[in-house]
């Protein structure tokens, strides 16, 4: 969703200023369950974070969320049970991945034209030989193999023009249908593997409010 962005530098601090341009969208509702207009967050930038979080519970501030010593829990304002991920592409690619390989750290995903089958596409010759020499890495990073070990919400998109991933998202939802894996589809008439004007406006929407809790 288009929105108007300002970012202002204020010394060692800097402010952002955030504003839908639309009363009635996503993002302003979002905005609206969390008490409407007004200071959102504070992030601090500090050398220790563990101390730093010692430090502030000690003063008697609570923490939404825990932390530990372990790098993707670096930074406190992350939930792990509200961990979500999207991408277009090869992107939808790891999105998809990333629901098969770790479902207990991601609980929702939107994956728009991915490329979900190495067997489909000359592109992952590069980085994985020919599929007559390795077929076991191919089988392996095939996603269609993974349906079954989805957990958590899944969105996939996909414009009808956008050959030959159509073929290649409907193998995807077949073998989920097979799997018993629930999901959702968004299908965009015509569009090719590049979303524009009011496609990519509906994308858009529908990835926002597909995270919304």
């Amino acid at each position: 969703e288009r929105q108007k962005i300002a970012e202002v530098e204020c010394g060692p601090a800097s402010l952002c200023l955030w504003r839908p341009r639309s009363g009635d969208s996503p993002m302003a509702r979002w905005m609206r369950r969390r008490g409407g207009p007004g200071l959102h967050h504070v992030m601090f930038d500090v050398e220790d974070l563990p101390a730093a979080v010692d430090s502030l519970k000690r003063r008697g501030v609570r923490f939404i969320g825990g932390i530990e010593d372990r790098p993707h829990q670096r930074h406190a304002f992350i939930d792990l049970n509200r961990v979500g991920v999207f991408g277009h592409s090869w992107g939808g690619y790891f999105t998809v991945r990333a629901l098969e390989q770790a479902p207990e750290v991601f609980h929702v995903g939107v994956a728009s034209s991915p490329a979900l089958n190495p067997y489909d596409m000359i592109i992952y010759e590069p980085y994985l030989d020919l599929p007559s020499r390795t077929k076991a890495a191919y089988d392996y990073a095939n996603n269609n193999n993974w349906a079954d070990k989805i957990k958590g919400k899944l969105m996939l998109v996909g414009g009808t023009a956008d050959s030959p991933r159509m073929g290649i998202l409907m193998r995807m939802v077949h073998q989920m249908i097979e799997a018993g894996v629930d999901h959702d589809l968004v299908l965009l008439p015509e569009a090719p593997h590049g979303f524009a004007g009011k496609d990519d406006d509906y994308y858009i929407r529908k990835l926002v409010t597909y995270f919304e809790v």
